[in-house]
Parts: structure tokens; C-alpha cells; sequence
């Protein structure tokens, strides 16, 4: 199979996990529940959740074991966002081309929604993941990687530091926290639900964060240089709100450069992995997207 298939294929799993893991109907929740379903469900990369399966079944794992984490940091990812879109975060209307959830349903729910979605995802590792020796191990990662290790640490710096002057030190902080730690983390997780050696672990984490740097890097570049009808939201908003980004420090080739750098040395880091074609193709795609 083609990789772009493997993708596309990789991806309709995981949405069928993620689809069949969030109920449609309960007493008492249906408007949470459609408010859930509509912030995961509508659309995305899933990039982050793809990484952690390709990894676990290269390592030899089973699929039993790595689907739940991988929805789980999908769910992590879509609760980020639309706490993201609040109005008193990055006040998006829009995100994949239609309407934030807390345009849709008002922002009472778009909070709590999001704070279903966060504490869902936890259920999901513990409660479905097959081989329950690996739920510790997976349960304290994301917990810290999505939070004050991770992904939240970097959106209090971004925001904190709107329209000041940092240093090229907290830009990178930034950058590694609030979205290279979660593509860190589902690579660091894919190996771990095979059961992987602890130094397979850590040099797989290492390939995520470089990629995940990667990818926050490109996110900056084509919010200068890509269309809201590409990216399915508003454009230019970085500078708008005096965000601090690789190209306003280094400019939109620099960034560019130092994004393919970071995928050069990423696949460096599996050259002894063997049949990882699709981690290097998955890393490539980091930096040749469009949107």
C-alpha cells in the first residue's frame, strides 16, 4: 500500500474507534455528548494519533493496546482547541472551515465540553486499553505531556507574551511545549504500547519533539503565507494578536530551513528501525503540507 493510502486508511480507523468510544445518546448529557462528538469528530490531520499507531504496529504491537491512546491524544488535541477558540483565548469563529463549538453551542459549552473531553480521554486509556501493565506508564505520560509538562505550560507562555519582546530561548520553549509535546508524546506512547526497550522509547520521543517542532514551525509559516479557504480559518492572526513566531524572528525561508533541519535530524533517529518508511514519510509530510 501506497503511504498516502496507508494514511487515509490509518486515519478512517481511527476514526471508527473514535466515533464508536464517544456515546451519541444518554440520559441527561445528549447536548454535551453532541457537543463532544462535534469538536472530535469534525474533521483534523489526526496526525498526532496516526504517529502512535504506526509506531506501536512497527514495534510489533497490538492494536488493542495503542488504539486508546492514540484517540486519546486526538481527544486531547480537539479539548485544546476549543479552549483555544474561546473568546478569551484566540477568539476563533472558525476551525476545519466551520463553525468553533463555542460559536455553535455558546461558550458554556465549549468550556465544559472541553472539560469532558479532557478527563474522557483518560477513561478511554484506562478502560480500554487491552494489556492493563501499560496503562501507569501511558496515564502518567499524557497526563504530563498535555498538561504542565507539556502542551499547557506552552499555551500559558504564547499568551502571556502576546506583544512583548522574548527571547529566541522562550520562543523555542514555547514552540516544543504547546504543540511539539503532544506529537512527542504519541510517539513516546506508540512505542510504549509495544513494549518497547526503554532506550527505543526515548529516542522515538526524541523523533516526535523534533517533528512536533516542526510542525508548530510550519503552522507559523503558513499562517503568513496560506489562505483561510486552505486552512479552513482565519489567517494572519498571529500578527494580529502580536504572537511571537519562527518567522517574525528568522523569516518565512529561515523557518522553512530550520523546519527541514529538524525533519533531517527526526529520521536520523530511526535509521535503525527497520521497514520505517512510513515514520519518514509521516515526518516529510510534517513540513509539505498545505494546511
Amino acid at each position: 500500500m501506497e503511504y498516502p493510502q496507508l494514511i487515509t486508511k490509518t486515519r478512517t480507523e481511527l476514526e471508527e474507534f473514535l466515533s464508536n468510544a464517544i456515546p451519541q445518546q444518554q440520559t441527561n448529557t445528549e447536548l454535551l455528548l453532541d457537543a463532544m462528538r462535534y469538536s472530535v469528530l469534525g474533521g483534523g490531520k489526526r496526525l498526532r494519533g496516526i504517529i502512535t499507531i504506526a509506531i506501536c504496529r512497527l514495534l510489533g504491537g497490538e492494536d488493542a493496546n495503542c488504539f486508546p491512546t492514540a484517540s486519546a491524544i486526538e481527544i486531547i488535541h480537539a479539548y485544546s482547541l476549543v479552549h483555544d477558540d474561546l473568546p478569551a483565548m484566540d477568539n476563533d469563529d472558525y476551525r476545519r472551515g466551520k463553525l468553533s463549538t463555542h460559536k455553535k453551542y455558546g461558550e458554556d459549552m465549549g468550556i465544559l465540553a472541553g472539560d469532558a473531553l479532557l478527563t474522557y480521554a483518560f477513561w478511554i486509556i484506562a478502560s480500554k486499553t487491552k494489556d492493563k501493565s501499560i496503562v501507569p506508564q501511558l496515564v502518567e505520560d499524557v497526563s504530563f505531556f498535555s498538561g504542565l509538562g507539556g502542551m499547557v505550560a506552552g499555551q500559558v507562555n504564547d499568551i502571556k507574551n502576546e506583544n512583548k519582546e522574548i527571547s529566541f530561548e522562550l520562543l523555542n520553549y514555547i514552540h516544543r511545549h504547546k504543540t511539539g509535546a503532544l506529537i512527542s508524546l504519541a510517539a513516546k506512547c506508540g512505542a510504549t504500547c509495544a513494549k518497547a526497550s526503554e532506550s527505543r522509547v526515548k529516542s522515538l520521543e526524541s523523533f516526535g519533539a523534533k517533528i512536533g517542532l516542526a510542525f508548530q514551525i510550519m503552522d507559523d509559516i503558513l499562517d503568513v503565507t496560506s489562505t483561510s479557504e486552505k486552512m479552513g480559518k482565519k489567517v494572519g492572526k498571529d500578527s494580529d494578536k502580536g504572537k511571537n513566531t519562527y518567522p517574525k524572528f528568522l523569516g518565512v525561508e529561515e523557518s522553512r530551513k530550520h523546519a527541514e533541519k529538524l525533519i533531517s535530524e527526526a529520521k536520523e533517529l530511526i535509521l535503525d528501525i527497520p521497514n520505517a518508511g512510513f515514520l519518514e514519510y509521516l515526518a516529510d509530510y510534517v513540513v509539505n503540507r498545505e494546511n
